[in-house]
Formats: C-alpha cells, sequence, structure tokens
C-alpha cells in the first residue's frame, strides 16, 4: 500500500493522533471505519479534537462505551 500512497502523493498515518496533530484544521470530520474494538477510542478522540464523528456500526463493544460516547457527543460544541 505505501506504493501506491507514494506514487500518488496520499499521506499516510500510523494513528489517528498524528492524523489529527498534523491535519486538524483541514477536517470537518472524521469517518471511522476499523475494527469494533476500537469504535470507542477512536470515536471520542474524534470528538476530542471537535470533529464531525461518522461511525460504522455496531457503535461500540457494550453499552457503558456507548454512553460514554454519548456523552462525550453530548458535551461536544455544535459544529
Amino acid at each position: 500500500m505505501s506504493d501506491h500512497a507514494a506514487r500518488y502523493g496520499v499521506p499516510r498515518y500510523k494513528t489517528l493522533q498524528a492524523l489529527l496533530e498534523e491535519r486538524r484544521d483541514e477536517l470537518d470530520g472524521v469517518l471511522v471505519a476499523a475494527p469494533h474494538g476500537h469504535h470507542c477510542s477512536l470515536g471520542l478522540a474524534v470528538l476530542e479534537a471537535g470533529l464531525h464523528l461518522l461511525l460504522e456500526k455496531p457503535m461500540c463493544a457494550d453499552v457503558g462505551e456507548a454512553r460514554a460516547l454519548a456523552a462525550a457527543a453530548a458535551a461536544s460544541p455544535p459544529l
């Protein structure tokens, strides 16, 4: 995949945090399309960065994670 990224000039990031640190001002939102067990942590990072979040289903692994994510979304400033 790195060959294609280099060929087409597409930046690659090893972590979501690295992307958010480098490109935060260029983003309006993030689509989280990751293994289910990572949805909550990645979703929380996106919301904490003040971005729109589009999250694949299932939302989270359990009800506690879903409540935490919903609370973070409710506490986020309107965009």
